[in-house]
């Protein structure tokens, strides 16, 4: 592609299943059919490359010459097992696979999943209602404040407003044990079994062991979930060393790379450098949306989510403006 210079874009998904399935807007799907669409438009834009060549890139190495894809997924789902299976595979990409471990070593489901999950279940007022009932007093009158509402939009893009304050609420200003108690409580109400959800949702080891085999990466999402940035730094580290080891233990081998949950803002640790050169982290993926072009930091690397691309699409890096773009 004439003009354009070596650049990378990271996509990522969460949820690939038929949204026939969802009752309720709370988990936002995409289909098979939609995902394979996705693929056939993003390869008339540029290379697919493996994780390992992403690194090259990255890290100085090199790369193909013009636009490059990389396609990630996040949070260990099995809807990313059978991505991998269905579309990925017969096309011969190779994706980016970060898991979170507390579903594997404690069949214990990730918060935000179990939110997901009784938002998709409930229609959103009775959702937002029952979850606002139990949360503190204080924290209910927080969620009408026009400087809270905004930051949590600002987060929240693809949401109403309504529902991206209760997100923010739950995932960054409850505390998270406050915010799970609620959570909890809400699925005991609803019968739900956190076993069986377990079950359901995630990749269990040897679906993990076969995306590695096949020339796929698994990688660091945290243990639980939480936006590292808003942990203290012994809870980070333990956060992510759990995360780490319990990969280590499935695959026999330490991740190299780590996304981190949420990507944006506060939930980006202020010092990544101290973080990666503590767990050997050689790549660091947010969700700060833009094309990664060479001389940009490895340990704050940007990515898009499936809704955002196309219009990145329109927007390659160019031979003559690339030296005026944004470096993080």
């Amino acid at each position: 592609m004439s003009g354009y210079c070596p650049s990378l874009l990271i996509v990522t998904y969460h949820y690939v299943r038929d949204p026939g399935e969802v009752r309720y807007p709370g988990i936002h799907p995409v289909s098979m059919q939609r995902f394979r669409n996705d693929l056939a438009r993003l390869g008339e834009h540029g290379t697919f490359v493996t994780p390992s060549e992403a690194e090259k890139f990255l890290t100085g190495g090199g790369g193909h010459d013009g636009p490059q894809i990389l396609i990630t997924f996040d949070d260990g789902l099995q809807d990313h097992w059978r991505a991998a299976q269905q579309a990925l595979d017969p096309l011969g990409i190779k994706g980016a696979f970060f898991v979170s471990s507390r579903p594997l070593t404690e069949q214990r489901a990730l918060l935000v999943n179990k939110l997901q999950y009784l938002r998709s279940i409930t229609p959103p007022e009775a959702f937002r209602s029952r979850f606002l009932s139990l949360v503190p007093p204080e924290a209910a009158l927080l969620a009408v404040q026009p400087a809270f509402r905004a930051k949590a939009c600002g987060v929240y893009v693809h949401d109403s407003e309504e529902d991206a304050c209760v997100k923010y609420l739950a995932n960054f200003s409850l505390g998270y044990d406050d915010t799970e108690m609620v959570v909890d409580e809400l699925l005991a109400e609803r019968g739900v079994s956190e076993t069986v959800l377990c079950d359901e949702l995630y990749m269990n080891p040897d679906q993990m062991r076969s995306l590695h085999n096949d020339g796929h990466m698994i990688a660091c999402h945290g243990h639980t979930h939480r936006p590292l940035g808003t942990l203290l730094l012994e809870e980070m580290d333990a956060e992510v060393s759990t995360n780490r080891d319990a990969l280590h233990g499935i695959l026999g081998e330490r991740p190299g790379w780590i996304s981190f949950p949420y990507g944006r803002g506060d939930a980006i640790p202020q010092d990544t450098e101290r973080l990666c050169e503590t767990f050997d982290f050689r790549v660091a993926l947010t969700l700060m949306s833009d094309w990664n072009v060479a001389g940009q930091d490895p340990l704050r690397v940007c990515r898009v989510t499936e809704n955002q691309y196309a219009g990145l699409l329109k927007d390659i890096p160019r031979m003559a403006d690339v030296s005026s773009r944004r470096v993080a």
